[in-house]
């Protein structure tokens, strides 16, 4: 992923430290930068779903295979 995508990552997620200290990081840094943009990327989107299930009220899913089909 290049620098500009990067920053455009970083702008999209909100991190204004990150932002406001972009001119600061070298080349060397910007692969261990993708990756950390991309667990904090997965990571909220998977906060955001679990809330989206615990406020849907829906409880616990049932397996078709533990599904009591009598």
């Amino acid at each position: 992923m290049d620098n500009e995508a990067l920053k455009e990552q970083a702008i999209a997620l909100k991190l204004y430290g990150l932002q406001a200290h972009w001119h600061e990081l070298s080349d060397e840094q910007l692969p261990w930068l993708a990756k950390l943009l991309t667990w904090e990327l997965s990571e909220r989107k998977h906060r955001s779903l679990e809330r989206r299930f615990s406020s849907a009220k829906l409880g616990r899913f049932t397996l078709l295979t533990e599904f009591d089909w009598q």
